[in-house]
């Protein structure tokens, strides 16, 4: 099976109809995500406090013909913000039909680049997939406010990047351009401590695989990219790297606070630090010469000794 959430985000009609979202006007998935409840069951049915509101593709596997999916409707949003707003950026869809924001309304089966608003046409099927979407809200939203906790020390060796971070602005250095370009951001993380004891917190500039020390800035091509089948202007995602004046580190987190200087030939700066089992934050950052915090782009956590 392929399921994805990403889709072109231009004019769909001068590279290639997919029919997918596009973004900001959007438009809307025709990759349909249903539960695959009856083949998993053993993973599905673990536990009696889950439940699940997808169908079963099954009767689409065996090719049932009788199965009759286009009653079916489904929402899908792209919030990007930290308190998720209500319409904001939304697709209802049903069939061919598709509610955008909770005002505009297209048909794909006429206009499949839905360009052409028929919401003043169709006024009822506005109002029917606009009760679709409150009941949907209704039954998430109560979630909205919830931590998603990364779990640490049920593992050897727990990775966090500054794509997990948490912050106000959603403002986060999430691909690898960024962190080549020293994008600075801050936050926190929302870790979920499972076992008692002392764990080692190492924080680094580049990941743990290029061996570069915190200082050290990328000059060129080092990751060898396929410049045979990658725009040139994309380049920056895969070479160069700018160099941060790292002066010295801190780490907060359990109501602990920790300092520690950065020497020039440093590749990670280390912390030890005694955690209780519990849900709590992780705040980290390195510091330049101008005091900026910085968070540090990647972040090892592992359990160095139990109690």
């Amino acid at each position: 099976f392929y399921l994805t959430n990403n889709a072109w985000s231009h004019d769909c009609l001068r590279t290639f109809h997919c029919g997918l979202v596009l973004e900001p006007l959007l438009h809307s998935y025709r990759v349909h995500l249903k539960t695959l409840r009856r083949s998993i069951p053993q993973t599905l049915e673990t536990s009696h406090e889950r439940c699940f509101h997808g169908e079963s593709l099954i009767p689409l596997i065996n090719d049932e013909s009788d199965h009759d999916w286009s009653d079916r409707t489904t929402v899908c949003d792209t919030q990007r913000v930290a308190h998720p707003i209500k319409w904001r950026r939304s697709s209802v869809m049903q069939d061919s039909w598709r509610l955008i924001n909770g005002k505009e309304l297209y048909n794909l089966q006429f206009d499949p680049g839905q360009r052409k608003n028929v919401s003043n046409k169709y006024p009822d099927r506005v109002i029917s997939l606009r009760k679709v979407y409150d009941r949907w809200w209704k039954l998430i939203s109560p979630q909205m406010d919830n931590e998603i906790p990364i779990a640490i020390g049920n593992i050897k060796r727990q990775t966090i990047t500054t794509h997990d971070l948490r912050n106000d602005t959603c403002d986060v250095a999430w691909n690898q351009g960024q962190v080549r370009a020293g994008h600075i951001c801050g936050g926190y993380w929302e870790i979920d401590i499972k076992v008692d004891g002392t764990y080692k917190i190492e924080l680094r500039r580049w990941p743990e695989e290029t061996d570069y020390k915190l200082r050290d800035g990328i000059h060129g091509d080092d990751s060898n990219w396929r410049k045979d089948s990658i725009k040139v202007s994309d380049a920056p995602m895969y070479e160069g790297g700018k160099a941060l004046d790292v002066e010295w580190a801190q780490i907060k987190v359990s109501g602990q606070t920790m300092h520690a200087e950065v020497e020039n030939d440093q590749r990670n700066v280390t912390f030890e630090v005694r955690l209780k089992s519990e849900q709590t934050h992780l705040y980290a950052a390195f510091y330049d010469r101008k005091e900026r915090s910085i968070a540090p782009y990647y972040v090892y956590i592992e359990p160095i000794g139990g109690d």
